[in-house]
């Protein structure tokens, strides 16, 4: 029987799901923030939790705790000399999750995990004009390629 069996699947079986999370919580704790869909999101939304929680209290037990579910020293250290002191004053809730709508790709619903006061701000207007200025750039090579194949070829011909 399958009671009180609440962990999400993925799709991937025990190990693969454990990897995945423990990169996926690696780079939320190195670059505060990451794009992925909300089934992986609301999985490692607890487990960075989790670790933070365990960043306020610098202890070699806590550091070998951390250590276990996250790869590379970098992230071990990140936690306890800059997230956990960060966060000393808040009791939990230190990550968001923004839905982003449709991927590109496969359409299929995107979101972003991000951590909380975080100093890497998302700024979607930057981005939006930053893609607007793409498209102008892209529609303007497009015309002028277009006009310099007109150029050289004989009328009523292909």
């Amino acid at each position: 029987m399958r009671h009180r069996k609440n962990t999400p699947k993925l799709g991937l079986r025990r190990d693969d799901r454990v990897r995945m999370l423990r990169n996926l919580v690696t780079s939320i704790i190195l670059k505060e923030r990451v794009t992925t869909s909300p089934a992986k999101a609301r999985a490692a939304r607890s487990m960075v939790e989790k670790i933070i929680t365990r960043g306020k209290t610098d202890t070699l037990h806590a550091r070998r705790i951390v250590a276990a579910s996250v790869y590379g020293a970098e992230a071990v250290r990140k936690v306890f000399n800059d997230l956990g002191p960060r966060y000393a004053a808040r009791p939990g809730g230190y990550t968001r999750i923004l839905k982003l709508g449709p991927r590109v790709g496969d359409a299929a619903e995107a979101c972003m995990l991000e951590l909380v006061d975080s100093p890497v701000a998302f700024k979607p207007e930057e981005k939006e004009k930053k893609a607007k200025k793409d498209r102008k750039a892209e529609r303007e090579e497009r015309e002028k390629k277009q006009s310099s194949a007109g150029r050289g070829r004989k009328a009523g011909k292909f």
